[in-house]
């Protein structure tokens, strides 16, 4: 199964850089299907873009980089502590949330 990742126009850039994907808490039972070699997507909500494929590197975990998606650079907790490990799977381009093709998954 693959599993879609939200992020936004402020957050893009750290998920990419840090190849880190992020989720809140309360979505942990959501991510635990996640493992090694799962196929990812990440959706930024701002521009309306679904990116991927991403291939998930490790299960889904909690605080790989506790600073990650903070404001804070001594947090120790992120405000999106499940995370997984990503690598680019295929290099594809985005997906308009209009592309009907989208109404399949």
């Amino acid at each position: 199964p693959g599993f879609i990742f939200g992020c936004n126009s402020q957050t893009m850039d750290e998920c990419l850089g840090r190849g880190i994907f992020g989720l809140p808490a309360h979505m942990k039972h959501s991510a635990s299907g996640i493992r090694r070699g799962s196929s990812i997507f990440l959706f930024n909500v701002t521009d309306g873009l679904l990116f991927g494929i991403f291939e998930a590197l490790t299960s889904a975990t909690t605080n790989i980089e506790p600073q990650a998606f903070s404001k804070n650079p001594k947090a120790t907790s992120s405000p999106f502590p499940v995370q997984i490990r990503v690598r680019v799977s295929l290099e594809c381009p985005p997906l308009d949330n209009s592309d009907p093709i989208l109404n399949d998954i």
